[in-house]
């Protein structure tokens, strides 16, 4: 499966901008054994939401799992396969002259649920709107640079898009933004409750927290690839249930109460063993520190001090619960790993106790009578913000808790819903998130720069002038071209320790009564066979 730009709970953590479904390389699994299916089937599919999507604005949400809804509701020019192949969605076609020019040529036929006609147009005002600095959008510097513009002809169908910055994965980028129609970016409401769709779905039913409910648009045009509404097994109707256990939804997979679900902890053996299928991915889990003024992370001799007093690799063991892999770079989570090399081996600290009570002691942050630690003022508690969306997230903050109060630094652990609107609040000192990209160019914008406090996309706030660099030069080379500059990039972050990765998790997503073609999860792969 595949997970693409988003914040992912560990397993799965914040949303910043999921491409496809899921993020991962994918391979099916050893069960045998037929379906069960259930209440679920007949043309039916009921996947589950680890946590409720809130607004289902594909421009402005930061949860990964409205950003998957948004994938039924709302087209994309193209489709991505986890190997990186491009396919026709809305677009039929397309050429890539540069890194700042890419055009467009639309299907035809192509109308919002309303029955209005979707034109070049229409296509060009969203991606402008999302281009405008102004509307604060989350894929702003992601899927679309500031200031890009587009020349629309209607009556070619055709979309020429100049991009507000070099791009080298412009067609990509461009192509996988959610479009909506016209009336929704006049009306924002419209897009909160997923209204006016230009996918394959429409919205039917919502009930905040339990359920969402999507019917397919039996005159759709604009499938991905060959994808039909008529395709054999394609679900009539779709709902994402909201289940925050994953025990409770391992047993709602065995009574085929719901098709779909990610299994990352203890149940995955009693799933396997009753020869439901599997499909494995493997997201990548990440731990960071708040560089912004007042905060501990922006003294570098800190970041070193608190990364050597927490075991790295027995927090990834505890997360995966032994199952993770090490990561080799800060994009190693995606099928295709666009440009792939070891950024990682000699660059992170090792665990050393005693050397982080001594980087302490020379960073000012002395310990009190009774081991506590302070600088300049009395002692105060670190925030390590997680996603508890996973069952093991909660046990693996902790375990980071008790290992910095062996150095005499008090840790608040806090579960949050909305890491981008912690991040947006200054109010953490240490996250332990995923994120899940298609490529490096979007990740990016997340890692350095403009702070998100002030308005930008960074959420860690550093200022790595060498990342920074890097990052330039390898944005101005088209696609694997600035692969060098790519990784020389992380290994600038990863080295200043402004952002680590902690290890790759697998997830399996087990399916009771569909299969998934290809081995991952959208709307235009499921096929209900119960």
């Amino acid at each position: 499966m595949k997970k693409r730009v988003k914040y992912l709970s560990w397993a799965a953590a914040l949303a910043i901008v999921p491409l496809t479904a899921c993020a991962g390389s994918s391979e099916p699994g050893d069960g045998t054994a037929e379906p069960t299916g259930g209440s679920a089937g007949g043309g039916a599919l009921t996947y589950v939401l680890t946590g409720d999507p809130g607004t289902l604005n594909p421009y402005l949400t930061t949860i990964g799992e409205g950003y998957e809804l948004s994938l039924h509701i709302y087209g994309r020019l193209i489709e991505a396969t986890p190997e990186g192949q491009l396919l026709p969605q809305l677009a039929e076609s397309w050429v890539n002259p540069s890194t700042t020019s890419a055009t467009f040529t639309l299907r035809e036929g192509l109308t919002c649920s309303d029955g209005t006609p979707l034109t070049a147009s229409d296509v060009g005002a969203a991606i402008e709107w999302v281009g405008n600095p102004d509307n604060g959008s989350t894929r702003l510097g992601l899927l679309v640079q500031a200031g890009t513009t587009v020349q629309a002809d209607d009556a070619a169908r055709t979309v020429e898009v100049t991009s507000g910055a070099p791009d080298p994965f412009l067609v990509t980028n461009i192509g996988l933004l959610p479009i909506v129609c016209r009336a929704g970016l006049e009306d924002q409401s419209l897009l909160d409750q997923g209204s006016l769709s230009t996918g394959p779905y429409t919205m039917t039913e919502i009930v905040p927290g339990d359920h969402y409910t999507m019917t397919l648009r039996e005159d759709y045009v604009g499938g991905a690839g060959d994808w039909t509404p008529q395709t054999a097994g394609v679900p009539k109707t779709v709902t994402a249930r909201v289940v925050t256990n994953e025990t409770t939804s391992a047993n709602l997979l065995l009574e085929g109460e719901v098709n779909l679900a990610g299994i990352t902890g203890a149940d995955i053996s009693r799933l396997m063993d009753a020869g439901l299928t599997s499909y494995a991915e493997y997201s990548q889990a990440f731990i960071f520190m708040n560089q912004l003024e007042g905060h501990a992370g922006q003294d570098k001799l800190v970041r070193e001090a608190l990364f050597s007093a927490m075991n790295l690799t027995e927090m990834g063991a505890v997360l995966t619960a032994g199952a993770g892999q090490p990561p080799t770079n800060l994009n190693d989570y995606t099928g295709n790993n666009v440009c792939p090399g070891d950024t990682v081996s000699g660059n992170l600290p090792a665990f050393d106790v005693e050397k982080a009570k001594s980087l302490l002691d020379q960073a000012g942050w002395l310990a009190g009578d009774d081991g506590t630690r302070q600088k300049d003022g009395p002692p105060r508690s670190l925030v390590i913000a997680f996603r508890p969306t996973a069952p093991t997230a909660e046990a693996t903050v902790e375990l980071a808790q008790s290992q910095l109060k062996e150095i005499g630094v008090e840790v608040e652990t806090r579960a949050t819903t909305d890491p981008n609107a912690t991040f947006v609040s200054g109010d953490w000192d240490i996250a332990a998130l995923g994120i899940g990209v298609y490529n490096p160019a979007q990740m990016a914008p997340l890692l350095g720069g403009e702070s998100i406090v002030n308005g930008g996309p960074s959420i860690t706030s550093n200022t790595n002038q060498d990342f920074l660099k890097y990052a330039a030069e390898a944005a101005a080379l088209p696609s694997s071209e600035g692969c060098e500059a790519w990784l020389k990039a992380d290994e600038a972050l990863i080295k200043n320790l402004d952002f680590l990765p902690l290890v790759k998790v697998p997830t399996l997503t087990f399916a009771n009564g569909v299969t998934l073609e290809g081995g991952w999860h959208d709307p235009y792969t499921v096929r209900v066979t119960g």
